[in-house]
C-alpha cells in the first residue's frame, strides 16, 4: 500500500491528473501502442476509458483484435452475475494464495471468495464459506459432502457460532471503502481471541476515480482498528466474467487477450490488543436482491422484492456494469452464457 502513496503523494485526490500523467509518461512520443501491454501497466483502468484516452492522443492501437472465445472453466459453479459485483480469482491465483495460507494447520474462513473456498475443499482444509449469494452456498453443499457454507450478509451481525474461531480470514470486498471497512470488521470478529491474519484483496489503483484516496483512508482505518502489521501477501488475477466481456463487446472495445483485472493481496495481522468490534448490524448501503439459480436450466434470476408493478425493462442493462443501471432494474434473468432472456423494471 505504501508504494502507491509514495508514488502518487499529494495527487491521489485527482484521478484525472494522475491517470493522464501516467498514461502520457508511458506513451511519450510513441505513434502506436499495444493495447494489452498498456492495460497491464495502468493498474486496472477500465478498458473503455483507456481506449478513449489513447484515441484522443492520435496514437495507433495495435493487437486489438478480440481474443478467442474464452474456454469453459473447470467448474459447474453458478456463473458470475453482475448484480453480485462478483469477479473471481483465476485458478493460478487461487493456488498461490492457498499455498501461502498454511491451510493444513490453520482454521480458515472465506468471506466472499468462492474459487478459493472450492480449492480449500479439494485440499480437505478446515474452512468455512460465508456469502450473501444463496446459489453459491447451495452449490457447495450439494457438490461437497460436509462442506461448511452459510448464507451471510455483512450488513447483519454474525452468528455467535463463528465469532472467535479462525486463524485466517480471506476477504475480497466490492471495491468501495464502506465495504472494505465492513468486511474487515466482520473478519476481525471471526479471528480467534489471541489474533490471526486477514488476507485482503485491495481495490486496484485506477479502477475508479476515488480508489487511491480510498486506499489511503483504508490504511488509516486498519491502524485505528489496531492492526499489528501489514505485509504484501501475493499478486492475483481475476477471470474476466462473461457479463464484462459482453459489456466491452457492446461498447466496441477490444477484448483483452489476458485476464487484465489484477490486484495485490495483503496480510493484516491482528493480536489480542485489536479494537473490539461490537456484534451489531452495520449501517451501510444495501441492495435488496434475491438470487436464485436453477442448475438444471442454468438460469440465474435476480429479483428485487421492494418493487411492485413491473413493466418491460430497457434492453441495454448488460451494456454496462455500473450499479446505477442495476438499481433501475427490478428483475432480470441470465442463462448460462450470461445472456438476458427476460426482464422487467419500474415504469
Amino acid at each position: 500500500m505504501e508504494y502507491f502513496f509514495d508514488k502518487y503523494k499529494g495527487r491521489y485526490t485527482d484521478f484525472e491528473y494522475v491517470f493522464q500523467s501516467e498514461l502520457d509518461s508511458i506513451l511519450k512520443n510513441n505513434k502506436e501502442v499495444d493495447f494489452n501491454e498498456l492495460l497491464n501497466n495502468l493498474y486496472q483502468v477500465y478498458p473503455q476509458t483507456l481506449l478513449e484516452e489513447v484515441r484522443k492522443r492520435n496514437v495507433n492501437i495495435i493487437n486489438t483484435s478480440n481474443a478467442e472465445k474464452a474456454t469453459e472453466k473447470d467448474t459447474d459453479m453458478p456463473p458470475e452475475h453482475v448484480a453480485n459485483r462478483e469477479w473471481r480469482f483465476t485458478p493460478e491465483s487461487v493456488g498461490r494464495a492457498i499455498d501461502k495460507s498454511k491451510y493444513n494447520k490453520n482454521v480458515i474462513c472465506c468471506l466472499g471468495t468462492p474459487t478459493l473456498f472450492e480449492e480449500l475443499l479439494k485440499r480437505n482444509a478446515n474452512a468455512l464459506y460465508l456469502d450473501v449469494n444463496k446459489p453459491l452456498i447451495e452449490f457447495f453443499k450439494q457438490k461437497y459432502k460436509g462442506a461448511r457454507a452459510e448464507v451471510y450478509d455483512v450488513h447483519n451481525k454474525l452468528d455467535l457460532r463463528f465469532i472467535g474461531k479462525f486463524d485466517t480470514v480471506f476477504i475480497d470486498p466490492p471495491w468501495q471503502l464502506e465495504y472494505y471497512n465492513a468486511f474487515t470488521k466482520r473478519a476481525m470478529q471471526l479471528l480467534k481471541k489471541d489474533g490471526g491474519n486477514i488476507i485482503i484483496a485491495l481495490m486496484a489503483v485506477f479502477s475508479r476515480p476515488k480508489a487511491l484516496k480510498d486506499l489511503e483512508s483504508y490504511a488509516k482505518f486498519l491502524k485505528q482498528m489496531g492492526v499489528r502489521d501489514i505485509e504484501h501477501y501475493c499478486s492475483v488475477n481475476y477471470d474476466t466474467p462473461k457479463f464484462e466481456r459482453m459489456a466491452l463487446e457492446a461498447a466496441n472495445v477490444p477484448i483483452p487477450k489476458n485476464n487484465w483485472r489484477d490486484t495485490e493481496l495483503i496480510t493484516a495481522s491482528f493480536d489480542d490488543r485489536r479494537r473490539l468490534v461490537r456484534n451489531t448490524d452495520l449501517d451501510i448501503p444495501k441492495d435488496e436482491w434475491i438470487r436464485e439459480y436453477d442448475s438444471k436450466t442454468k438460469l440465474y434470476t435476480v429479483l428485487s422484492p421492494n418493487k411492485g408493478i413491473m413493466t418491460k425493462m430497457h434492453r441495454n442493462v448488460l451494456s454496462s456494469i455500473r450499479l446505477t443501471d442495476l438499481r433501475q432494474a427490478d428483475f432480470y434473468s441470465l442463462d448460462s452464457n450470461n445472456v438476458m432472456i427476460r426482464g422487467e423494471t419500474n415504469s
